[in-house]
């Protein structure tokens, strides 16, 4: 190793910054023992030891996983041992991986490496119903908070007002989402992911009461656009940043973890936004608090004919309201009763097309042979679509009915969906 020393350090400083090291160059200007010799080094850095591959006497591609479980002295069966199935019996242990002589199945190593070296919080697949340590129950525990903030807790913006609900979960999901990058279990990741689901399920909500209690129905439809717009602006965003960091370790801290941070990073201008808006004058007419309804109403006012640079138009007849408090199962009373399941229907349809695709792309790339970095490169391109299609909505969101809009873009989605399905 005579004059190797600054390729030695240079390396080290790679494997330090990253999960995934390759050596290439001629063969016999000493790759193997270069690699050999780091090992050694890094040894003491690695609970689990250092293991050689080697692959010079493999013809098939399929049998580098099995290859790799025998040198690891993982209990297997057969030669279909996959990549994910090594990951899972890994875990979190720590532990370095030297894959020597793999140019004539470069494309199984490169598909193994990014399985491997991640954190390994989480397995590709979920072994068990109940199992808590694969990525479908990640997924599963967003929902249920979902589910939860949106069933149990959606009363509190009757109770405390839009604004300061829709500041305060906004604040929790923030929060849980900062707690939850220094999570280094499955359990905890699990916990503090459905708490912050709960969060998002109470600002879901929220933000759909404000905004058709703060607008004007004659472009509601358009408002909803931006709303929505400007929310799935976050999609891409996310998307971008797991792109570039997921698989790296920035100032040796995982990508995901400042994923994590950096969006939660939202919680900074929360306070700002919150004083920029006004409370729902319609909550506050519904809690007695007139005078304050009054004045946000005629500050809004004050601010339209500014813009417009005319007076307004006098309001037109208050619509007769039956004043009596609401009750949860009025919804299914015969006079609400048919649009109330054709909402669930819908809804829950959507939410499997929407969330569920969305949450699933990755993972299905993945399977169909696309490596980790495609996979999240390809995710961020679809998300474009997400604020792209939202804003387009803008242009027609008020000039049609809204049920033939949703009846069509159903049907528009389903159909894309039957093509994306078939594509190999």
């Amino acid at each position: 190793m005579i004059g190797r020393g600054p390729a030695l350090q240079q390396l080290r400083d790679l494997v330090s910054a990253s999960r995934a090291v390759t050596l290439i160059g001629p063969g016999g200007i000493g790759k193997t023992t270069l690699a050999i010799e780091l090992a050694r080094n890094l040894l003491p850095e690695f609970d689990a030891g250092a293991f050689l591959v080697e692959l010079a006497s493999l013809s098939d591609p399929d049998l580098v996983p099995s290859t790799v479980a025998t040198t690891l002295g993982l209990k297997v069966e057969g030669t279909g041992v996959t990549s994910s199935e090594i990951a899972r019996a890994i875990g979190t242990t720590k532990l370095l991986l030297v894959l020597d002589n793999c140019e004539h199945v470069i494309d199984a190593s490169a598909s193994l490496a990014p399985g491997l070296f991640t954190d390994k919080l989480l397995t590709a697949t979920t072994p068990g119903f109940f199992d808590m340590s694969g990525i479908g129950a990640f997924i599963a525990a967003l929902f249920t908070g979902l589910f939860i903030g949106t069933i149990a807790f959606a009363f509190v913006a009757d109770r405390f007002g839009r604004r300061t609900v829709f500041t305060y979960s906004l604040l929790w999901y923030s929060i849980c989402s900062l707690i939850l990058a220094f999570q280094d279990t499955a359990a905890s990741l699990m916990f503090w992911r459905l708490v912050g689901g709960i969060g998002i399920g109470v600002e879901l909500v929220t933000i759909d009461a404000y905004v058709s209690e703060l607008v004007p129905k004659a472009s509601r439809g358009k408002a909803f656009a931006y709303q929505l717009g400007g929310g799935f602006l976050a999609v891409p965003t996310v998307a971008f940043f797991a792109w570039l960091l997921v698989l790296f370790a920035p100032l040796g801290v995982s990508g995901w973890r400042w994923v994590l941070v950096i969006g939660s990073l939202g919680a900074v201008v929360i306070w700002t936004i919150r004083r920029q808006l006004p409370e729902s004058p319609r909550w506050l007419a519904q809690r007695g608090r007139l005078a304050e309804a009054e004045a946000i109403m005629a500050r809004i006012e004050a601010q339209v004919e500014a813009q417009v640079g005319r007076p307004l138009a006098p309001p037109g007849p208050a619509p007769t309201e039956l004043r009596r408090p609401g009750r949860y199962l009025e919804i299914f009373e015969p006079v609400y009763r048919v649009r109330t399941v054709m909402m669930l229907v819908f809804n829950f349809g959507t939410s499997i097309g929407f969330y569920g695709f969305a949450n699933w792309v990755p993972t299905l790339l993945i399977a169909q042979g696309i490596q980790v970095t495609r996979s999240l490169e390809y995710t961020f391109l679809i998300a474009l679509a997400y604020p792209t299609f939202a804003f387009l909505g803008v242009s027609f969101a008020d000039r049609t009915e809204r049920k033939w809009q949703l009846a069509a873009l159903s049907i528009g989605t389903a159909v894309c969906g039957v093509i994306f399905s078939l594509q190999t």
